[in-house]
């Protein structure tokens, strides 16, 4: 495991990760940018995170993890390179249960934070895993 490190000011690092995987979703849900922003938002409104990156899987299912943008998400998290990652909610990081929750196990591993807009999240709860699946 690569120990993190910060950037230039002191902050942690944050990547966004957003996902559609239909254009009526884009268009009448929660759009790319709705998301993006809202992540942004909530990892700089207390200082403690600067996004260092913005990942979009546009027009992907959350079914499996062949998906280029949390591909990128998990590489950034195994270089060192990210302290965190936000997300609308935890069906866009994956509809796969079991997926789901390896990815979690992961990112827990690599000392990365996973941060939701729409839910709650206390890490290593069980009613957070209830809750994440």
């Amino acid at each position: 495991m690569k120990k993190s490190k910060p950037d230039k000011n002191g902050k942690k690092r944050g990547v966004t990760y957003v996902r559609v995987s239909t254009d009526d979703q884009a268009e009448n849900g929660a759009s790319l940018g709705v998301q993006e922003d809202l992540c942004v938002k909530k990892l700089e409104e207390d200082g403690e995170y600067e996004v260092v990156d913005k990942i979009r899987d546009e027009g992907k299912s959350g079914a499996n993890m062949k998906r280029a943008g949390i591909q990128k998400v998990l590489q950034m998290a195994e270089d060192g390179d990210i302290d965190a990652v936000c997300a609308l909610s935890s069906d866009r990081i994956s509809r796969n249960t079991v997926d789901y929750l390896m990815l979690l196990k992961k990112l827990k591993k690599l000392n990365v934070r996973v941060i939701y807009i729409h839910q709650s999240k206390e890490e290593d709860s069980a009613s957070s895993t209830m809750v994440d699946t």
